[in-house]
């Protein structure tokens, strides 16, 4: 197996934005471009859902970044581009006609969470997740928390419910008695 190690003698990127006028790095000279983990990690911060539209050479290198953000985009474009309209029409819908709710942050151990939903006026399901909708109001969520131990410092738990890129969340304040 052979190995790449590449090494840098700037100092790693500091999360800032640091683009001109025109959208160019400025600091490119100063500090290390950002990593992937920090371009997910601010993507998901801020709820941004990209679309990730290239040409099919590029395709298979945005692929594994695309899984790494959900939801997210990938589609490729023609050699001229002239499909770029059509193209993010279509990723679009892909991603607005699917919506999946997590747990946000670090699950305390003991902590089980099961989802379901009810999506197009279907059954309800043992899910998280709804796909092909046909409108977003004809879905519902529920679910069950419970604790298979008891936890020896905190009694008290925050647990965040969150629809995957939007900003729609869900607080429960839970008050273990053990």
């Amino acid at each position: 197996m052979n190995n790449l190690i590449v090494q840098t003698s700037l100092p790693a990127f500091n999360g800032s934005c640091s683009l001109d006028a025109v959208g160019k790095y400025t600091l490119d000279n100063i500090l290390d471009y950002p990593s992937e983990s920090q371009v997910i990690d601010i993507m998901k911060a801020n709820q941004i859902v990209p679309i990730f539209a290239v040409t099919p050479d590029a395709t298979k290198y945005y692929s594994g970044l695309s899984q790494l953000i959900q939801p997210s985009g990938l589609a490729s474009l023609t050699s001229d581009s002239s499909n770029i309209l059509q193209v993010l029409d279509q990723q679009y819908e892909k991603i607005t006609s699917n919506i999946e709710i997590h747990q946000e942050g670090v699950r305390e151990s003991g902590l089980e969470l099961e989802f379901n939903s009810k999506c197009n006026g279907a059954i309800n399901q043992e899910t998280n997740k709804c796909k092909n909708l046909r409108d977003l109001l004809d879905v519902s969520f529920g679910g069950k928390i419970a604790f298979n131990s008891c936890p020896t410092n905190n009694k008290e738990q925050k647990v965040r419910i969150r629809a995957a890129g939007m900003p729609l969340y869900f607080d429960a304040m839970l008050e273990i008695i053990c």
